[in-house]
């Protein structure tokens, strides 16, 4: 076998391995040895970058790292900050903060993989996914036969990002990407996720209205965009912080699945009101599993009640700003318009997700999500400076003739 045969055959193996565990149902592998693979890449990714003495040798590649790297990480450690702040001070309980390592290995492993595969990485990460479905599905029928569940929460996201990107990029037309696209929307179909579903078509929509727009009506369409869907946000908090929650989703005849309970249980420990300063990183799921085990939920089924809850009201509204506003502006002013314009779309059909799931706490979900905005930055920007040396190139040889 070949070294470059065997260098992808390595991460594929380790990522389906870790897929499997994450989604697993019917296989029994633990969830947290995902996490030990992803971090052995995190710590394969810093050992290179040591020995390249610290400094990438791709430039490029390094500006697309580093800049997704303060947009993703770097928040999570500003929350992460702020909630031991909040600790020290008194002002929340010991209980509710944990180390939170898993939330920095969901961004860290993709961009580590990212740095250690460059744009194979993509193909690689969407052979695991199928790999590791066929896998857990085979093993689901062989236990239980033919009615088995096939909802896997956290694949059922992520594959939005893989249609998302294909889509986007056109690449549908070649047969391995119309393979893996079909796969993609199989998987989708088959999971039922409702607002995994809304999300993607609401997405799909916008990147149909934005191909209308000229360059300057595309901004302002993203920044709107952005700033309807903060406030929306805010109109969803006040819902599910109203005392009459399950009287009012009653009326409106809106089917929760349960929600309104667990959105009920956590309306004692928050306040609607600008001063509230949040229970600190990883506060509901405690209250959740501790506070009321009978409902045998892991969390609040809300990452945007969620983040409100643990960051209070003036670091979840710049949570909100920072996503849907300053990084998409951000990427433009770095990477050009169709960058911008793609990390616009994957975080609108992220922040839809957040309304009724924990996707932000999902590693599978998190690691396309920082996965597709990498190598399709990386992509953009390599193309745009290829051209850009050809033309000097053909500019000096005029000048020298």
């Amino acid at each position: 076998m070949s070294r470059n045969h065997f260098s992808g055959v390595f991460p594929v193996i380790a990522l389906t391995f870790c897929f499997m565990a994450d989604i697993s149902v019917y296989t029994g592998i633990k969830s947290e040895y995902a996490y030990y693979v992803m971090a052995l890449f995190v710590v394969l990714a810093a050992f290179k970058y040591v020995v390249n003495r610290c400094h990438f040798t791709d430039r490029l590649k390094g500006n697309v790292i580093l800049f997704y790297f303060m947009f993703n990480f770097m928040s999570k450690v500003v929350i992460y900050g702020y909630s031991l702040v909040l600790l020290f001070l008194g002002l929340t309980e010991k209980r509710f903060i944990s180390t939170n390592i898993q939330t920095f290995i969901n961004g860290l492993s993709a961009i580590s993989i990212f740095y250690l595969f460059g744009a194979k990485a993509f193909d690689y990460s969407c052979l695991a996914v199928i790999f590791a479905y066929i896998a857990e599905t085979a093993v689901g029928i062989s236990q239980r036969g033919l009615g088995i569940s096939l909802e896997y929460h956290d694949l059922a996201f992520s594959v939005g990002y893989i249609i998302l990107y294909i889509l986007y990029k056109k690449i549908y037309k070649l047969k391995k990407g119309f393979v893996i696209l079909t796969f993609a929307i199989l998987m989708a179909v088959w999971a039922g996720k409702r607002i995994g579903w809304l999300a993607l078509i609401c997405t799909v929509v916008a990147w149909i209205m934005m191909t209308m727009l000229r360059e300057r009506s595309k901004k302002q369409m993203m920044f709107w965009s952005g700033i309807i869907i903060m406030a929306f946000c805010f109109l969803f908090l006040q819902f599910t912080m109203n005392p009459g929650i399950r009287e009012i989703a009653s009326a409106l005849s809106v089917g929760m699945s349960g929600r309104e309970y667990y959105y009920e249980a956590l309306q004692p420990y928050v306040r609607n009101e600008i001063t509230f300063l949040g229970l600190g990183r990883n506060a509901v799921q405690v209250i959740m599993t501790e506070d009321f085990p009978w409902f045998q939920v892991g969390n609040v089924h809300s990452d945007i009640f969620r983040m409100y809850a643990e960051c209070g009201f003036i670091l979840f509204f710049l949570w909100l700003l920072w996503y849907l506003v300053i990084m998409v502006r951000s990427a433009i002013r770095k990477f050009g318009l169709p960058v911008g314009e793609f990390v616009f779309l994957l975080t609108v059909y992220t922040f839809i997700v957040y309304f009724t799931d924990n996707t932000e706490l999902y590693l599978m979900n998190q690691y396309f999500y920082i996965l597709a905005m990498l190598i399709f930055s990386y992509e953009a920007k390599s193309r745009g400076v290829q051209w850009e040396k050809r033309l000097q190139n053909e500019v000096e040889t005029k000048q020298i003739q």
